[in-house]
C-alpha cells in the first residue's frame, strides 16, 4: 500500500510515526529530529533536505549533564577533581569515536547515548528512500531495512553491530 502524504516542509520534532504505513511519503524540507519511525513502513519516501537527528534541546542536554558531572566534582573535592573527573570522560569519548575492533562495545554505548533522543528509524523499512541533503549520524537505524536507500556519501547512518 503507497501513500501520498505530504509532510513537506512541516514541524514534526518528536512525533511518533510507530509502526505507521507511510511508503512514499513526502518529507523534503520537514523538520524530523526527534521524531519516532520504529517499525515504520517508509519503502520509496523522500526525506530530501529534511532536518535529521538529535533536537538542539537533547543535543544540549547532554552537554550540560557532562558538565555538571565536572561542576560537582569540583565542588565536592576541589577544582583538581574536576579535572580528574573530565579527563577520563575525554579519554572515554575519544576512544568510542575510533573504528578500533578493541572498542566495540564501547562505541555501541556512546552511539546508543547519543542516538537515544534522535531520529529513530529502528526495525524500519527504509528499502529505496531518500536522504539526499541530510546527515544520518544521530539516528538510531538499528534493524533497518536499508536496502538501495540513497543518501550522499559520508553521510549515510552509523550501522554498528552489536554481536
Amino acid at each position: 500500500m503507497t501513500t501520498e502524504d505530504s509532510y513537506h516542509s512541516q514541524d514534526l520534532r518528536g512525533q511518533s510515526f510507530q509502526g505507521a504505513d507511510l511508503d512514499g511519503a513526502d518529507f523534503t524540507e520537514a523538520d524530523v529530529r526527534g521524531a519516532d519511525f520504529t517499525d515504520a513502513s517508509l519503502v520509496a519516501a523522500d526525506f530530501t533536505s529534511a532536518r535529521i537527528g538529535v533536537r538542539p534541546v537533547a543535543a544540549a542536554l547532554i552537554l550540560v549533564g557532562a558538565l555538571m558531572v565536572s561542576v560537582a566534582a569540583g565542588r565536592a573535592h576541589g577544582g583538581i577533581a574536576a579535572i580528574v573527573v573530565s579527563m577520563p570522560l575525554v579519554f572515554i569519548s575519544r576512544r568510542a569515536l575510533k573504528a578500533d575492533e578493541r572498542d566495540r562495545p564501547l562505541r555501541y554505548v556512546a552511539h546508543r547515548i547519543v542516538t537515544h533522543r534522535g531520529t529513530r528509524f529502528a526495525e524500519a523499512d527504509v528499502t529505496r528512500a531518500t536522504f539526499a541533503g541530510t546527515t544520518l549520524t544521530h539516528s538510531d537505524t538499528s534493524g533497518a531495512v536499508l536496502d538501495d536507500a540513497v543518501w550522499e556519501p559520508g553521510r549515510g547512518p552509523l550501522v554498528l553491530d552489536n554481536d
